[in-house]
């Protein structure tokens, strides 16, 4: 088989075959196009026995990656083979197949299309789990599952260990969603620990600790996730075992002896609260609100009168010498005759120092005072002492589970998104465009090109088929009056009410799946405006960075590039000319952006949305003034600073209320509603 034919076929194949996982190095070998990564394959059964294998040192094991790479890309050398680019396979990057046997590979993608049930692995029981519970719908998922819906997430009912971690990790946005704290960290129940012996105070540490514990790793990547992972295991087994407080002692060791993370990295990678509470139950000193936390719980957990008396002898002690102290000072004091004296009793006995002593003259005057303050000392140590003999740990207490009673707090009302009320499925008006009499599953995947359709479980069948009529109507119009071709949508997936957790969106575009969610009841007439999410997100190169959009890198790109004069743009008390407004806007784009129409003209409109600077016509929106020192309540820098809430003031936003309103007028042009 010459190279072309097995480049050819491997492209067919993979046309259907769906991968898993992507490779961690760029093999530019011949037979692929150069940049592009080859796909890293799961091992299954069956197939250790290969031919020609690479890194014989390297033995593969379940869940391991394994490439399989036609043999003209290599130079066989006396060190084994490399690319002709010059890159040696290394088994830290997987387990290597180099290959001439087409039927090797064949068969082997016919055991990725249907993978070996021995495997056990929890991805492949949750995928036949949904097919199972859709079994009998007219109305089912179509493409290549998207993870991360609500059913998904639904399946995943048991807790994470790190044995699932290399399946999870198979679909990096996956694992980033799944890997939480709920997911790895139960919580605990204060009745089941009471029942099961715990004690009161050990119980509260144990809420306190799995509280402190951070919510998510404090990074997205794959090692602090089995970090997280593994430290949750270890603290869970150590807080399951626990009935004392003392026995809790253990999780410092877990935390500085470095297997999990280094010995001096817990605190920056789980959070100085969980840190500080660990080790304050080691003994070690801290914060003065987790030392009393700790003593809360030492309360809790009951003091009886034998462990009492010993701490209630010690603080009668410290009265009587304070009392004893000050008694001795007074006495001293009424002994005084002269001057002398009074000087000499100020340097040794006096128990205090400044108040109104250097007012002081008289012998008389100085007997009267000191008495006066050594009594207040005295009244104030009796008052301590009544205080603190009815306080932990002084007298006896009974184990105290009070704390563990549920208290109802009121739902804060979040305004950073406001609730846009929707148009009804029912009153969906359309006028003009082709006529969709009727549209299913496979209309969105083999029609327009979609790469996945998920209904969310209380979609039922008759709505289903009405979503996906209206939707399908939506893009095509969508695509038609912007003569767009409908294979951009082949990055794309949609969803009926499966993600999210309910609350204000009506729909919801996510970028690490490249998916668009529309919710059950008010989803519909939203297509326009999570289209032009994804829209700019496919101009950013559907990247999965921090700003995955490009209004959002453009924006923060013209901001940084701004350097210390972006004070003036991104503050409500700005007050720029306008001159000077549009001279820097203009040299600004013009150094930070590449020298492209695309690339300029998003810029601009970037600016314009933000700033309210119009490139093309070098226009200023509002920026004249009469006065210097008025401030310009007409300048749209003034008008962007009040406005209410993050969500209006987000330029992702702004690009795609913009985008949905050019797509209204292109329609409004033909005389088109929809």
């Amino acid at each position: 088989m010459t190279e072309k034919e097995f480049y050819k076929k491997y492209k067919a194949i993979h046309k259907d075959i769906r991968t898993k996982g992507k490779s961690k190095a760029a093999i530019l070998a011949n037979g692929f196009r150069e940049g592009v990564n080859v796909n890293a394959l799961p091992i299954y059964k069956g197939f250790e026995k290969a031919t020609d294998i690479i890194a014989t040192q390297y033995k593969p094991r379940k869940g391991d990656f394994v490439w399989i790479l036609p043999k003209q890309g290599f130079i066989e050398g006396r060190n084994g083979y490399k690319t002709k680019q010059g890159y040696k396979p290394d088994s830290n990057d997987g387990f290597f197949i180099i290959s001439d046997d087409w039927s090797l590979y064949e068969n082997y993608c016919a055991n990725l299309a249907t993978p070996n049930d021995d495997l056990g692995d929890i991805d492949t029981e949750v995928e036949k789990a949904l097919q199972e519970k859709q079994k009998k719908r007219k109305f089912k998922d179509a493409g290549k599952r998207v993870h991360g819906s609500r059913k998904e997430q639904a399946m995943y009912n048991k807790l994470i260990s790190s044995s699932d971690l290399n399946s999870i990790e198979q679909d990096e946005a996956t694992a980033i969603e799944l890997v939480k704290k709920d997911k790895v960290f139960p919580k605990i129940d204060p009745q089941a620990e009471k029942e099961n012996g715990t004690d009161a105070g050990c119980a509260f540490l144990k809420v306190k600790i799995r509280q402190a514990f951070p919510p998510k790793p404090h990074k997205a990547t794959k090692e602090a996730r089995e970090q997280y992972v593994k430290m949750a295991e270890t603290f869970v087994s150590i807080l399951n075992n626990a009935i004392t407080i003392t026995d809790l002692q253990q999780l410092e060791t877990i935390a500085n002896n470095g297997e999990i993370v280094g010995k001096y990295d817990f605190g920056l990678i789980f959070g100085k609260a969980l840190r500080n509470i660990v080790f304050t139950i080691k003994g070690y000193r801290t914060t003065n609100a987790v030392k009393e936390t700790y003593m809360k719980a030492h309360q809790y957990s009951g003091v009886t009168k034998e462990q009492a008396e010993p701490h209630a002898t010690k603080l009668k002690m410290i009265r009587d010498s304070k009392i004893k102290r000050q008694n001795d000072c007074i006495d001293s004091a009424h002994q005084i005759i002269s001057t002398v004296d009074m000087k000499r009793h100020k340097q040794t006995e006096l128990t205090f120092r400044g108040g109104m002593l250097s007012s002081v003259r008289t012998v008389e005057d100085y007997v009267r005072y000191v008495t006066q303050v050594c009594t207040r000392f005295i009244n104030d140590a009796k008052r301590e002492y009544d205080q603190k003999k009815e306080q932990f740990p002084y007298k006896e207490f009974k184990p105290d589970w009070s704390w563990a009673e549920t208290k109802k707090t009121s739902k804060s009302k979040s305004s950073s998104k406001p609730k846009i009320e929707a148009i009804p499925l029912s009153y969906i008006k359309r006028t003009g465009g082709l006529l969709i009499e009727d549209a299913d599953e496979n209309t969105v995947i083999k029609k327009l090109h979609f790469k996945s359709l998920t209904l969310g479980n209380y979609v039922k069948d008759d709505e289903a088929r009405e979503h996906i009529r209206h939707f399908v109507a939506a893009i095509i119009d969508l695509c038609e009056v912007l003569d767009i071709n409908l294979s951009i949508n082949e990055a794309l997936a949609i969803a009926f009410g499966a993600f999210g957790r309910g609350g204000k969106a009506m729909a919801t575009y996510y970028p690490t799946r490249q998916l668009i969610n529309l919710t059950k009841r008010n989803g519909d007439g939203s297509v326009a405006h999570e289209w032009g999410h994804f829209f700019d997100h496919f101009l950013n190169g559907l990247e999965l960075s921090t700003k995955p959009l490009r209004s959002e890198s453009y924006l923060n790109t013209i901001i940084e590039s701004l350097g210390y004069r972006k004070k003036y743009f991104i503050g409500g008390n700005s007050s720029p000319s306008k001159g000077w407004f549009k001279d820097i806007l203009k040299e600004t784009i013009k150094k930070a952006v590449p020298d492209t129409i695309m690339h300029q003209s998003i810029a601009q409109l970037i600016v314009m949305l933000r700033f309210g600077y119009y490139a093309l016509d070098d226009k200023a929106i509002s920026h004249d003034y009469e006065k210097v020192k008025k401030r310009r309540t007409d300048s749209y820098l003034y008008h962007y600073s009040k406005l209410q809430g993050a969500y209006w003031k987000d330029i992702a936003e702004m690009f795609a209320r913009s985008f949905e309103c050019y797509v209204y007028d292109k329609l409004k042009e033909k005389n088109r509603v929809n």
